[in-house]
């Protein structure tokens, strides 16, 4: 599939409502939290690293003790996060969210996707 737009409106809407792709945002954010638990703070290269980490780390436990804390909000979120990046090809008809939900995987796009909820939920943590 040859990526060429955004999507549209309706098909964003398609996308958050589909179960798949809410497991696999789901997914995303609790693998980002397993990283972020199991990453060592002692060798950060400045504070601001040093504070990012602490906060995600913070974040991300709770995430991994208690995974329901990750609701249907994400799909949501990632929904925002999905402006102006190219998911879509034109020329294949109808509009399919599996076949999004596959290439979003196969491009790490959901990784992305996930650092960026990270540091959207981390920004009100204060030490």
């Amino acid at each position: 599939m040859a990526v060429n737009r955004v999507l549209t409106g309706d098909e964003k809407f398609t996308l958050q409502n589909d179960a798949r792709f809410q497991n696999l945002c789901k997914q995303a954010v609790y693998d980002k939290a397993m990283y972020w638990t199991g990453l060592n703070g002692v060798n950060m290269a400045d504070a601001a690293t040093a504070a990012r980490w602490a906060k995600s780390r913070l974040r991300s436990q709770a995430i991994v003790v208690n995974p329901s804390q990750v609701n249907g909000n994400v799909a949501q979120q990632f929904i925002l996060f999905l402006k102006n990046i190219q998911l879509w090809d034109n020329a294949v008809v109808p509009f399919s969210a599996s076949t999004v939900c596959d290439f979003m995987a196969a491009n790490s796009i959901f990784d992305t996707l996930a650092d960026n909820w990270m540091d959207t939920n981390i920004r009100g943590v204060d030490f």
